[in-house]
């Protein structure tokens, strides 16, 4: 697991997928007004390692369920197993004084991204790095702000519990950079592994494909991880930085992972899974700079 000045970095998002509309699915996931007849959009959210692109928690829920409802049941599960060296990132759907208090009782750094409304204690604050107090449930939580001024122009606003022994106030900017990872990983299920391609109509069916869709999505991250070491000593004297196509490492994934799943030999599974890695290896892509999705 790749790590952040030795912490583990995690961030929560949300998005929505569509589906054909079954009275069921409507009746559960719920409908906009301006939903197309034939289709269905619901809510999904992920809390996943940015670094390493795995995903930890998943939820599929009404597509009138908040952002911030939806987090909450990921802490739930999140809990059991959440350690000091992690850190969560939210973006500005997400902060309140209830999440605050939230992540502060389970022993969980965090940085969220902030809008001036979300506090009103931030109204007051002049400096651009300093300590506040926020009140909630008759108790007071004492956080970091940090204001900066990033290329885009517009001032943007922080908040977290780390101290500034442990992170100075340039970090925090590569640190919420590291957030877009959860985008990318939105990206490689809508538009590599095609989550919306439904081939049931039924709520047990659309759940079923999905958790399973999340984890091809994993299996393609731990390939992926497992041959970028190879990688990087094959390509150093390149122009570019190098990392696995993750087209392709899905599509072997999707080939053989049914053999994989009914092999009964670990003989056999072994060797498939050779084949996937030794396959990935021969065909990475340049990082070219300043690309997006």
């Amino acid at each position: 697991m790749k790590t952040y000045k030795s912490f583990y970095v995690l961030a929560v998002d949300r998005s929505e997928i569509r589906f054909d509309r079954t009275i069921k699915t409507e009746t559960l996931f719920g409908k906009r007004s301006n939903d197309v007849a034939s289709k269905c959009r619901t809510k999904i959210s992920t809390l996943t390692y940015v670094i390493s692109g795995f995903l930890v928690v998943a939820r599929i829920d009404s597509i009138h369920s908040s952002e911030r409802t939806l987090a909450k049941g990921h802490f739930s599960e999140f809990e059991k197993f959440c350690i000091a060296k992690n850190i969560l990132i939210f973006d500005r759907g997400y902060p309140s004084k209830e999440m605050v208090a939230k992540l502060t009782k389970m022993g969980c750094k965090y940085l969220m991204r902030v809008q001036k409304s979300s506090f009103k204690e931030i109204n007051e604050v002049k400096a651009d790095d300093c300590y506040i107090n926020i009140l909630y449930d008759n108790k007071l939580y004492k956080i970091r702000f940090i204001r900066f001024l990033p290329p885009s122009g517009e001032t943007e606003v922080l908040i977290t519990n780390w101290g500034r022994k442990s992170f100075k106030k340039c970090d925090f900017m590569k640190l919420y950079g590291l957030r877009w990872g959860i985008e990318i990983k939105y990206n490689t299920i809508k538009n590599k592994i095609l989550v919306e391609r439904f081939s049931g109509k039924g709520v047990l069916s659309i759940k079923q494909e999905f958790f399973a869709a999340l984890f091809i999505s994993n299996c393609s991250a731990a390939v992926s991880l497992s041959i970028e070491g190879k990688i990087f000593l094959q390509k150093q004297n390149c122009k570019y930085d190098y990392k696995p196509n993750m087209n392709l490492i899905i599509g072997y994934l999707k080939h053989r992972f049914p053999r994989i799943l009914l092999s009964t030999t670990f003989r056999t599974i072994f060797y498939l899974c050779g084949e996937i890695l030794c396959l990935a290896l021969k065909q990475p892509v340049p990082i070219k700079p300043n690309r997006h999705l």
